[in-house]
């Protein structure tokens, strides 16, 4: 069992499942870039990782590279907590210093850091570009739907006819162009607020950003629907992450004793 725990926190696993995993990735943006595959990241990003995984559309290639990708980075989770048990708390305990603590709330930051951002790939989505005319619903999971109850766009009218502007996108002015969308769960309104340019709507961990309109006949809005339940752990980790890497470096820095020349006898 010693060896074991002696393998798993080795700095030979550490490198040896960073390089599978750099050539992991390397391997994910190549089957991303080809159109047989690209349909495939797309919905993995814009559903529930769940439903995406029991899906019989997705291709078993697809998943075994994802289920690959997961498994790497359980390991390389193993060696950070094998490794900060066998060396950081066997510091501790020989020789405490403020620097060989931090570097082990470091280590802890890292992996709340890790672990979040897993949990928000494994039970969040995201959804971009949805267009929605007014009137108009969109359900981004079950039980869950955003209605555009209203566009307003004040430019709507002179915009298309502008020289020197796409005729397909109107500006954002907040003040003359938003829309008012309302969010319902099990068919019951639970939230109602105008979009406009950097004003999101917010309900727990769903979020609503408007990105714009288009043109024509028919007018409507551009959406991105987001849904991270880690986000908030997620934003408050990571800068103490930094930070504490930031303090870590000012600590422990030496500066290069200066050289004093010897008398010669």
């Amino acid at each position: 069992m010693k060896a074991l725990g002696e393998k798993l926190g080795s700095l030979s696993l550490t490198t040896t499942t960073l390089i599978i995993l750099l050539l992991w990735l390397s391997g994910g943006i190549l089957l991303n870039a080809a159109p047989t595959f690209f349909p495939g990241f797309e919905s993995m990003n814009r559903t529930l990782l769940s439903e995406w995984l029991r899906s019989p559309q997705e291709r078993i290639f697809l998943k075994s590279w994802f289920i690959g990708l997961c498994l790497c980075m359980a390991l390389l989770g193993l060696n950070l907590i094998f490794c900060s048990w066998r060396r950081f708390f066997n510091l501790l305990k020989k020789n405490f210093s403020a620097a060989k603590a931090l570097m082990l709330l470091v280590h802890f930051l890292f992996g709340f850091v890790a672990l979040g951002h897993f949990s928000g790939f494994m039970f969040g989505y995201r959804y971009e570009d949805i267009r929605l005319a007014q009137g108009q619903v969109f359900q981004p999971a079950p039980g869950h739907g955003i209605k555009v109850e209203k566009i307003q766009m004040a430019d709507a009218s002179r915009t298309p006819g502008s020289p020197g502007r796409s005729p397909s996108v109107f500006d954002l002015n907040p003040r003359q162009n938003f829309a008012e969308v309302s969010l319902s769960e099990e068919g019951k309104e639970s939230r109602r607020q105008e979009l406009s340019f950097l004003t999101p709507l917010r309900s727990g961990a769903q979020q609503v950003t408007l990105r714009g309109f288009t043109a024509g006949s028919d007018p409507k809005v551009v959406l991105a629907i987001s849904n991270n339940p880690t986000l908030q752990f997620f934003l408050i980790l990571y800068p103490l992450m930094i930070a504490g890497m930031g303090l870590h470096l000012a600590i422990t820095w030496r500066k290069n004793p200066q050289r004093t020349n010897s008398p010669t006898p």
